[in-house]
């Protein structure tokens, strides 16, 4: 999916006061693309959803950035940030460009990364330096979370990710910036409050709110009401990031309101992701929706590939007989290899027992499909066992440039458990 599809820039009509977003009727948010799918998800978009979030699965990624996404506009100043008043000299900063040429239109994935270092840190930072200015949107995503253990290269990189024209590389880019404080970047953050896809405008305001600049939060609750499910998602996300429990009625509020048209299954999803968020801001009780859905319909695996991820980031304890239970799954119960590894990262984000799952990441890291490598090799990253080094190893010289940036994040990741 390409970033042709664009959401209307809504700001809300009554803010109440500065501070915390309040819901209210009036400031739902006008977003002008719903996507309709099949009532059954496709194994396509179960890969596509754990691809999203190979290095550091953090939040949910913007549907816009899939394995066959490529970029289909020029670089330009509007594609570089959004609208700047006249007047307003703070909105002037805009992000920097990337050094080089900038990607061929249509690009696919692009040939294997080749980099020249010694050791194998220096080699996976060299790997996802170059992963951030490569032509897939996809492999710069994952290239610039991976980078947050190195604040010098994430730095770098996200000065061009602000700057990109695909807005799930903006996203992350911004979104990164919040998560690391990186408060020496957040001025180049300033434009994207403005920024076409409001998904992006969400996550600007997480990036200054946690830098301390100031900014108005009440559009996030607008959001909340957007009947756009990639919008309403981020919004949640970073809504249950922020961790003030007061948000709490505005995620209450959303539920059961707007997404008439929306694809039944895409509204669950939305409904696990608030969910989600109110377990980060102390509603415990919003968990079970996310342990039922471990065992969602066969036809669900999205689903459950999200729920795996999302037991592992709010530490679950509960779910770790269920998720060990999929991982080990036999016959006609046997799940598919993501459902297995998002368990299995899940559980070793958890500190669960899950060290004896090292030879069946491995084992799928041979995987003839280049997504299953990639999967492995994030939940090879997550186990932290040194022993899975050589597999890393073996997977950053792989003929697939995801796989190569996922296993070098993986690698980094290990290396620092030693």
């Amino acid at each position: 999916m390409t970033p042709s599809e664009t959401v209307n820039h809504v700001e809300p009509s009554q803010r109440e006061r500065p501070g915390l977003p309040r819901a209210t009727d009036s400031g739902a948010a006008g977003a002008t693309a719903l996507r309709a799918g099949a009532t059954r998800p496709s194994a396509s978009r179960v890969r596509r959803l754990c691809l999203a979030a190979l290095a550091a699965p953090l939040f949910c990624f913007p549907a816009c950035v899939g394995r066959n996404s490529a970029p289909a506009e020029a670089w330009s100043t509007k594609g570089q940030s959004a609208v700047t008043p006249a007047g307003d000299a703070a909105r002037q900063v805009r992000p920097v460009r990337p050094a080089g040429p900038a990607p061929a239109a249509g690009a696919a994935l692009g040939a294997t990364i080749a980099v020249v270092a010694e050791g194998d840190r220096d080699r996976a930072l060299a790997i996802l330096e170059a992963a951030a200015t490569h032509p897939s949107p996809l492999v710069r995503a994952n290239a610039i979370e991976a980078l947050a253990s190195d604040r010098a290269g994430l730095r770098a990189a996200v000065q061009g990710g602000l700057a990109d024209r695909n807005r799930g590389v903006r996203f992350v880019s911004a979104m990164a910036v919040g998560m690391q404080r990186l408060d020496d970047v957040a001025l180049l953050v300033e434009p994207l409050r403005h920024d076409e896809s409001l998904s992006v405008q969400a996550a600007a305001i997480f990036a200054l709110l946690r830098t301390g600049r100031p900014v108005d939060p009440t559009p996030l609750a607008a959001m909340m009401l957007s009947d756009d499910p990639e919008v309403r998602g981020n919004a949640a996300f970073i809504l249950g990031e922020l961790g003030n429990p007061s948000a709490l009625p505005v995620l209450d509020n959303s539920l059961g309101r707007g997404m008439e048209l929306v694809n039944p299954a895409r509204v669950r999803i939305v409904e696990l992701q608030v969910a989600e968020a109110q377990v980060r801001l102390g509603e415990t009780r919003a968990a079970d929706p996310i342990r039922a859905a471990l065992f969602a319909p066969g036809e669900e695996l999205e689903l459950t590939a999200l729920a795996c991820q999302m037991v592992g980031r709010i530490g679950d304890e509960r779910a770790t007989t269920s998720l060990r239970r999929l991982v080990e799954a036999d016959g006609i119960d046997a799940r598919p290899p993501e459902v297995r590894l998002a368990a299995i990262a899940a559980l070793a984000q958890m500190r669960g027992p899950a060290a004896d799952f090292l030879p069946v990441a491995e084992s799928l890291a041979s995987s003839e499909r280049p997504d299953v490598r990639a999967l492995a090799a994030n939940a090879i990253g997550a186990l932290g066992d040194p022993r899975g080094a050589e597999t890393l190893r073996r997977l950053m010289s792989d003929v697939d440039p995801v796989v190569q940036t996922a296993a070098s994040g993986a690698m980094i990741r290990v290396l620092s458990q030693r």
